[in-house]
């Protein structure tokens, strides 16, 4: 499912997650617990303010939440 989500970018550029727009709210991630690459995507796993844990895929124009 695709979602927005508003991100950090740091010096580098990178972007990092810190709020999930879900369909019905928006969601605080209060930490990201792990972070890998593929070639063709960034993924993410966080764990965010409602206790749930995500995991967002992310190709460098769209967000998505698998």
């Amino acid at each position: 499912m695709q979602i927005q989500v508003k991100c950090y970018a740091g010096w580098r550029g990178e972007e990092t997650p810190r709020t999930l727009v879900l369909p019905d709210r928006e969601v605080f991630v209060k930490s990201i617990e792990k972070r890998w690459r593929t070639p063709d995507f960034r993924y993410f796993k966080v764990l965010a303010a409602d206790g749930r844990t995500y995991r967002l895929k992310y190709d460098g124009q769209q967000w998505e939440l698998i």
